[in-house]
């Protein structure tokens, strides 16, 4: 069967088939009549009459292949250019977006240079800020640590062995000496001297008491030297420290104030127990800070630089 696509080939095809049938009817009408038609010459006569249609078929056919081969390469051409737009296009988005990329990494290695010259900015100025914290705090240690020893001893040596002066053995020049150098006040001087001549028994009692006043008196300024020095380091000193500190400094106050020489009537026995256990505390209360501290120099302390 033949296709109705094509309109010059269904022509084509119909001239055939109408020769074939001529033919045939030729052939048929000649045996009728008696004659006996040569196919042959019946065929010839057909290629004959066919010649015309198939040279403009094949001329068709040609002009057809023609112009599809036409089609073809202008459709191709058409399609080459197009996808070497789209390729260029395509190059031309990919440069743009490698490009850009570039541009952010590099941009990215900037800010993290950056940061990296900051952090190491940081890092120096905090190792340096460490540094120099840390030296302070050893020097505060040893300074606060020595100031309640020192404030310690001159409260304790108020009791027990005293190497105080024998005034029994000093002459008035001696006292009077004694007494010049200490800066006692005049009327306190006066009684002393007053009394060296007419009653030296009272006056080495008063120079005695003056002493023990003077003992005191030396102690309460360890005192106020070991509170000072922790009032004035508080910065560097740990919370732990500055409690340990501030609690083993009072207890060391509160003694001082009981042996505080006087003539008023107290319940001797009451304070001389309430004293003796001030010190058992001090004493406890002085080891655990002096450990305390070490511990603290020796590991550095960084938990203060978090």
């Amino acid at each position: 069967m033949y296709s109705s696509d094509n309109p010059s080939k269904s022509i084509h095809y119909r001239y055939i088939m109408y020769t074939a049938l001529y033919c045939i009817d030729v052939v048929k009408r000649s045996r009728e009549e008696g004659q006996i038609l040569d196919w042959i010459d019946c065929i010839k006569q057909w290629l004959i009459s066919l010649w015309p249609v198939s040279l403009a078929s094949f001329v068709g056919v040609l002009l057809a292949d023609a112009l599809k081969s036409s089609i073809k390469v202008a459709f191709d051409y058409e399609s080459k250019k197009k996808l070497q737009k789209q390729q260029f296009d395509l190059n031309k988005s990919l440069e743009k977006i490698k490009t850009s990329l570039q541009e952010g990494v590099n941009r990215q290695e900037q800010i993290f240079q950056s940061m990296s010259n900051f952090v190491k900015f940081d890092l120096n100025r905090r190792e340096k800020d460490f540094s120099l914290y840390s030296s302070k705090r050893h020097e505060t240690y040893l300074l606060l640590h020595q100031a309640i020893l020192e404030a310690k001893s001159a409260v304790m040596s108020q009791r027990g062995y005293i190497d105080s002066p024998d005034f029994n053995r000093y002459s008035f020049s001696e006292i009077k000496f004694w007494l010049d150098k200490h800066n006692f006040a005049d009327i306190e001087k006066n009684i002393v001297l007053n009394l060296w001549e007419k009653d030296k028994k009272k006056a080495v009692k008063k120079a005695n008491e003056l002493e023990s006043l003077l003992r005191y008196y030396d102690a309460d300024g360890a005192v106020r030297k070991a509170k000072n020095t922790m009032l004035d380091y508080q910065l560097y000193l740990s919370e732990e420290i500055f409690l340990c500190s501030a609690q083993l400094i009072s207890d060391i106050e509160k003694l001082n104030i009981n042996y505080r020489p006087s003539d008023l009537d107290f319940d001797r026995v009451k304070l001389h127990k309430e004293s003796e256990e001030i010190k058992i505390r001090i004493n406890d209360e002085f080891k655990d800070i002096t450990e305390k501290m070490k511990a603290e120099l020796q590991t550095g302390y960084y938990e203060d630089m978090k």
